[in-house]
Order: structure tokens, then sequence, then C-alpha cells
């Protein structure tokens, strides 16, 4: 995967929006691991994955249809959390 930038991480979070709080690890993890796929795939063919796009975590956020663009309130910065922790654990070895 790509390194991710501060805007990546706003996009899974926007993208955790559009779904139940209970739901964020599962969704987070599985776009995490979509975006996994979609760059090992890049770097296998040179071409973008066919449903998860070139291995960017916004490629892939953005088919999903994240939220529009939110002030921050309470449930907002919940899920810049569950965002940064799916990256967290994500990226462990």
């Amino acid at each position: 995967m790509r390194p991710v930038t501060l805007h990546e991480v706003g996009v899974l979070a926007r993208t955790l929006l559009t779904v139940a709080e209970r739901d964020w690890p599962g969704v987070a993890a599985r776009v995490l691991a979509e975006t996994r796929l979609a760059a090992d795939h890049i770097r296998k063919t040179g071409r973008p994955h066919p449903r998860f796009g070139d291995g960017s975590i916004t490629a892939r956020c953005l088919q999903l249809a994240p939220a529009p663009e939110p002030f921050c309130d309470a449930r907002v910065l919940r899920a810049l959390d569950a965002a940064c922790m799916a990256l967290l654990i994500h990226s462990q070895p």
C-alpha cells in the first residue's frame, strides 16, 4: 500500500460515516485490505485493479461514496479515531 496522507485518513473517516458506528472497524479493515490488494495488483500488472482502484485509500473510498465533508462534531472525531486505529492495526507487520 502507498504511504498514507492526512487527506486519505479524512476520506476513510468520511466513508465510515456512511455506515453504522458499530460497523466502522470491519468496514475500515475491508477498505484497507482492498486497497492493499489493489496496490499489489498494480505492482504486478501495471494496471489498476478492476474493482478496487489504483492502490490508494482515496480511490477505494471514492468508489464507496463517502459522506460530504462534515464539520467536526463528536461523531466525526470518533470516525477519525476509528480510521486512525484501523491504519495502525493494518500497518503492523
